[in-house]
């Protein structure tokens, strides 16, 4: 009786893990975006919206294995010629977070992005696909 039970807890973890990595997977999918990068727990997109390449919106995923205990997040993009600093931001519940903004992205190739949350630091390149 304490096998079979034991047997079904563990089916039970696994297909919640499972079910858990499939929705991170899923939801990060931003090879398809105009810019894309990534580290070591993080992974970024951008996206246009407009026709003349200003307004933009910005896809940071968390790919790290410990999602509920990310705190607020700080994102710093530098683009050379100009930059922009989200403060505060929140993951969703799928381990998304979406922002816009107004930024000129026509002639740049490469972004610098910074993601800082719970006192860790982790750079990456966001590089035009083309």
């Amino acid at each position: 009786m304490k096998k079979g039970f034991v047997f079904l807890l563990l089916c039970a973890i696994i297909g919640i893990f499972i079910y858990n990595v499939s929705i991170i997977n899923r939801s990060c999918a931003i090879d398809s975006q105009a810019y894309s990068g990534k580290s070591n727990n993080w992974k970024a997109g951008i996206t246009f919206e407009t026709n003349d390449g200003n307004q933009s919106e910005f896809t940071l995923c968390y790919t790290g294995s410990n999602m509920k205990n990310v705190n607020l997040i700080d994102f710093d993009v530098d683009g050379g010629s100009f930059g922009f600093h989200l403060k505060d931001g929140e993951l969703d519940k799928e381990g998304l977070l979406r922002f816009e903004a107004n930024i000129p992205l026509d002639k740049i190739k490469t972004l610098e992005g910074t993601v800082h949350w719970n006192d860790h630091t982790e750079s990456m390149t966001l590089l035009k696909n083309e």
